[in-house]
């Protein structure tokens, strides 16, 4: 067990938000020039220009177009709010207000000339504005919303401290699920997304296991976190929503055992098993069993992601973060010093990359290993504040 330390009260709500404001910037960013792929078109480029004349553009009111201006107006509410909230120090109401509204105006209007680089994207004032209006939205949101709730509560008095590990770990389980992030938003592509569905085996050893491992460790760490149990039920949802994730299809394996993996959560919830959790992350890594040729051991760190596409390797990356943190994570929550817990899994993870050498369509490399120990690392660096309310909270 670490050595006990004090800890001062967790930071108030208004010092979190900052962060929160910068994510939505760069998601919002991430978001518009996706797949980030550039191309410079021919002849000369006057990107004010075009942003100008394409309020001449005589525009057809349909389905497709109703839901363009509606996702505009949504995609920067979450701007404005969260801004309004983060610079709260700002005691001038006009200049906190006028001012956020004109940085959404200058986002959205850089964005627009942007897509002029971004094949099959377009230069469109009416999305300027409509992203305009949506800011707006959000800061008229967050003064209500600062009304009803009251300055008191939203500095953090009352607050409990969390396990910031798990949390950490939690938010890159949720991108591993829900990457590349951006929503599927043409019928051709859901149609596509259900042929997929309906030519997919019934079921699939190596997602269930994959799923019901994830699910059982996310049980504790949102114990940790917010300690109560409708929030790991509600995560089951992000399988379905990967239908409306780009290049993402949701699998029937998956949800089963995500099912599967609350329900041995809710069985098993006193305590964390971490051989529980390493015995079904072995399973996932030596699945489906195929055994072929020997090949070669990689001692090329991150070799494997580099050949992949971005989005894949990314995605991928996520996800073994994710299953090698979580393993430590719970063997450090059965009160395993962490040092121990991160050789086991290191050992563990390098034991099953080796292999990995005699299984067909695998590939063996030194990265999982190199992983495990970055995880610990990370975890230690967050530390692991105890669940406890008023002015101090003690960490174990």
């Amino acid at each position: 067990m670490d050595s006990q330390r004090w800890y001062q009260h967790p930071p108030g709500y208004h010092q979190v938000l900052p962060a929160i404001f910068f994510t939505v910037v760069a998601l919002i960013v991430y978001g518009s020039l996706y797949p980030w792929f550039f191309r410079i078109p021919p002849g000369p480029v006057d990107p004010v220009g075009a942003l100008l004349q394409s309020w001449s553009v005589v525009a057809v009111f349909n389905r497709r177009y109703l839901a363009d201006v509606i996702i505009n107006l949504a995609l920067y509410v979450p701007l404005g709010m969260s801004g309004y909230l983060a610079f709260h120090k700002v005691r001038n109401q006009a200049l906190r207000i006028g001012g956020l509204v004109l940085f959404g105006f200058v986002l959205s209007a850089s964005i627009e000339m942007l897509q002029l680089l971004v094949p099959g994207r377009r230069c469109g004032a009416i999305d300027l504005l409509n992203n305009t209006i949506g800011t707006a939205g959000g800061v008229i949101a967050a003064t209500l919303f600062e009304a009803v709730v009251g300055r008191k509560w939203m500095d953090g008095h009352s607050r409990r401290a969390v396990d910031r590990s798990a949390l950490a770990l939690l938010l890159i389980w949720v991108g591993s699920l829900l990457f590349p992030l951006f929503p599927v938003m043409w019928l051709a592509v859901f149609e596509g997304k259900l042929v997929s569905i309906s030519q997919a085996p019934l079921f699939e050893f190596g997602p269930f296991v994959a799923a019901l491992a994830s699910w059982y460790a996310a049980g504790f760490m949102l114990r940790s976190v917010v300690s109560e149990r409708f929030w790991l039920w509600a995560s089951v949802a992000l399988i379905p929503a990967q239908f409306f994730i780009m290049s993402r299809v949701p699998s029937l394996s998956a949800l089963v055992g995500a099912i599967a993996g609350v329900v041995l959560f809710v069985t098993l919830k006193r305590r964390p098993v971490g051989w529980i959790f390493l015995a079904l992350m072995v399973l996932r890594g030596l699945s489906p069993f195929r055994v072929g040729a020997p090949h070669s051991f990689s001692l090329v760190p991150f070799g494997g992601f580099l050949s992949m596409d971005w989005q894949t390797g990314i995605r991928v990356l996520l996800e073994k973060f994710w299953n090698m943190g979580a393993a430590v994570w719970i063997f450090r929550a059965e009160r395993m010093p962490l040092d121990r817990a991160i050789v086991i899994v290191t050992v563990v993870a390098a034991l099953l990359e080796v292999g990995q050498m005699f299984l067909a369509g695998r590939t063996a490399e030194i990265t999982d290993p190199m992983l495990v120990v970055l995880a610990g690392l990370a975890i230690r660096a967050l530390g692991r504040p105890a669940a406890v309310t008023g002015p101090r909270a003690r960490v174990s």
